[in-house]
């Protein structure tokens, strides 16, 4: 079981550690290289629990960063964690990837930290089951959990301008925001084209009714996601509430 978790083909795991690098990024392009370094490392060792995993994430999350089609990508994320807890039901990874699509594609609350909390059980740094686990406790509103969640997964990775982009969005969802903007700040002089940041600050921004500022950045989110349905639905609501109805 072991064996299966890892690889002991050295060019498979350095396929699949690309496609973590790749999947950090939580672009469209990147996300399809990821989906490809994952396909190649398994096309040489099938038995790679990991890397199934990792498809199942990479996989969960396209309808959220691509605009995929939601159960198409379901379909998708299922067998692959289906996969990777057929070669090792206690991988902490796979059930980190099960609760992450119980919560986004499922909408199943209980099932979603059930799998989450069993993958801090084995993996406690675990970083992307923190995060979503933060996700979750946010959008359930049970912002203090939350915030304990996401700064547990800053510590574990403070370099990361996705984990403290959406530091800064539970942050708001806490109705924290002076926080927020300062946490928001702070990620984009550090990452000034992290999309998921411009997004969030760009949402908060039009909240606080500075339509200019939220414009500028979420063009520049539209930009630099190439596309982002988000992104331009918060632009429509910007020119609505500047009154432009046609722009709009």
């Amino acid at each position: 079981r072991l064996v299966g978790r890892t690889t002991r083909d050295s060019l498979a795991m350095e396929l699949y550690l690309q496609g973590r690098f790749n999947w950090e990024r939580r672009t469209t392009e990147a996300l399809e290289r990821a989906l490809d370094f994952y396909r190649r490392a398994l096309e040489r060792d099938p038995d790679f629990a990991l890397a199934w995993a990792a498809k199942g994430d990479a996989y969960g999350i396209l309808p959220m960063t691509s605009d995929r089609r939601p159960l198409d990508c379901l379909a998708s994320a299922r067998r692959a964690i289906r996969k990777s807890l057929d070669i090792d039901s206690d991988l902490a990874e796979a059930h980190s990837a099960a609760g992450m699509v119980a919560f986004w594609l499922e909408w199943d609350w209980a099932a979603a930290e059930k799998s989450l909390l069993r993958a801090l059980d084995a993996s406690p740094s675990l970083v992307q089951a923190r995060l979503f686990h933060a996700h979750l406790m946010s959008n359930l509103g049970r912002h203090d959990e939350a915030c304990t969640e996401i700064d547990r997964a800053c510590a574990i990775d403070p370099s990361s301008p996705v984990l403290n982009a959406l530091k800064g969005m539970m942050l708001v969802h806490a109705r924290r925001f002076e926080a927020a903007l300062k946490q928001f700040d702070s990620t984009l002089a550090g990452a000034p084209d992290n999309w998921i940041a411009r997004l969030n600050r760009g949402k908060l921004l039009l909240a606080l009714e500075r339509y200019d500022d939220a414009e500028s950045d979420l063009q520049r989110a539209l930009e630099l996601s190439a596309g982002s349905a988000q992104a331009l639905s918060m632009l429509t609501v910007v020119a609505a509430r500047r009154g432009n109805v046609g722009e709009a």
